[in-house]
């Protein structure tokens, strides 16, 4: 039996107690350590170090495995590391995941910067006094830092499987691994050839060490990226309802940020609709996929208009908070509700206005591009541009305005406060009340 360190055996002892976690589940899960050096290094490590703190049962029917930052768990598939009847336990699969969810515990404090960079990127824009806030480019970083996670994750499953297949079969070939767990491999294979039962062969965006391990390289990231993360919705099968892919799933929690950040920081520019605006296309994104993964938009917000800058028409959209229903519902074509949503938010946007939100849009993308590479020089002159525009010039001046009547309401309502004060002073105390 591998060697594991006292935090790692107080996670599977913690799992052991777990309910539906019966004993053969556990000799499960310690064979599948033993037999991958790499995986059982890695799991000590995690838990050495605090990345991982323990393991759950998985409830999520469309996930092989998860990993939750916030406690620092991997739910594990009980029915994985079960063993069917008299057949042989099939380590494959599970030693595929485990490898896969360690790295995303490895990867969390990354992630947790990346998610932080976002929040201040979104309340840069939030703030400014452009007339459109695009947060197409935020969006897209934080969606590659996705997107790089889940590619690391996807090599580092493929090492750990490697890891096991090498120690069973010292002299294995690429066959032996793609047998050792057929399914999770397709994603490594050419596609052409993934169909047939022979002759396998790498992808050939892929570059193999000679030990058949993948090295995280630049180039490999990016084929994993291109491999994984990019596939169809049909492909990917994830979120609540089973027919999302990742970049769907992962933007439902960044749109819900986007808009309770506008709305909190934006509310003092006294601005009644929303400004904001996401090229929909270019990212890959759904609103029917955003709003059946689940989007909270904040404690006090159902209903969010956008600009979807996908086409010329810039067309003027909605998201709705489905945090809890999980339901995509447009809005009937004929309702009241809808006639009124069109003439207050839903008409199209004139070949000039959109042509504005365009202009604002390559500002705002240099904007980001200077933030990303530290040139502040030309971050504050992109942000004067904005500001200097004719709708950046009328949206300051509106937020003057708005500034300057909420400062005389505020002297008013003090004013009135003191004379109620005065008066108040001159009453006599509230009695008690007492019941005999």
């Amino acid at each position: 039996m591998a060697e594991r360190n006292v935090a790692a055996l107080a996670i599977l002892d913690d799992f052991s107690r777990q309910p539906g976690v019966s004993a053969s589940v556990m000799a499960n899960l310690r064979s599948i350590l033993d037999q991958s050096p790499l995986l059982n290094r890695q799991f000590n490590q995690a838990a050495r170090l605090g990345h991982l703190r323990g393991f759950a049962v998985l409830a999520d029917p469309n996930a092989g495995g998860t990993f939750h930052p916030a406690d620092k768990r991997i739910h594990l598939s009980v029915i994985s590391l079960t063993t069917p009847g008299t057949d042989e336990f099939e380590s494959g699969e599970p030693t595929f995941v485990l490898g896969h969810e360690l790295q995303h515990a490895f990867n969390a404090d990354a992630q947790a910067r990346s998610s932080r960079e976002f929040d201040r990127a979104i309340q840069g824009i939030a703030e400014s006094p452009a007339p459109i806030h695009d947060y197409t480019g935020v969006l897209e970083m934080r969606l590659g830092d996705n997107r790089q996670d889940e590619a690391a994750a996807e090599i580092a499953g493929w090492n750990a499987l490697v890891s096991a297949v090498k120690t069973r079969l010292p002299e294995a070939t690429l066959e032996d691994v793609i047998e050792a767990a057929r399914y999770r491999a397709e994603d490594f294979l050419d596609a052409a050839e993934s169909a047939r039962d022979a002759d396998k062969t790498l992808a050939a965006n892929l570059h193999l060490n000679a030990d058949l391990t993948l090295t995280p390289t630049p180039q490999n990231l990016e084929a994993m990226g291109q491999n994984y993360f990019d596939k169809d919705p049909d492909d990917t099968n994830l979120g609540f309802r089973g027919n999302s892919d990742y970049a769907n799933y992962y933007a439902a929690y960044a749109v819900g940020r986007i808009v309770a950040l506008e709305t909190h920081y934006s509310r003092h520019l006294g601005e009644r609709a929303s400004r904001i605006a996401i090229d929909m296309e270019r990212l890959g994104l759904s609103e029917r996929l955003l709003e059946e993964n689940g989007l909270h938009l904040g404690s006090a917000i159902r209903r969010m208009p956008y600009l979807d800058l996908s086409h010329a028409s810039t067309a003027r959209r909605h998201f709705d908070h489905t945090y809890e229903s999980h339901e995509y519902r447009p809005l009937a074509p004929h309702s009241d509700e809808a006639l009124q949503h069109e003439r207050e938010t839903l008409h199209p946007m004139s070949p000039a206005e959109g042509a504005v939100v365009r202009d604002i849009a390559a500002y705002v993308d240099r904007m980001l591009q200077a933030d990303a590479t530290g040139d502040d020089a030309t971050f504050r002159e992109m942000t004067r541009a904005l500001a200097d525009l004719p709708a950046g010039r009328a949206s300051t001046a509106r937020a003057k305005a708005d500034v300057d009547a909420q400062e005389l309401l505020t002297v008013q309502r003090l004013r009135e406060e003191r004379r109620a004060q005065q008066t108040e002073d001159l009453a006599p105390p509230v009695a008690a009340k007492f019941l005999r």
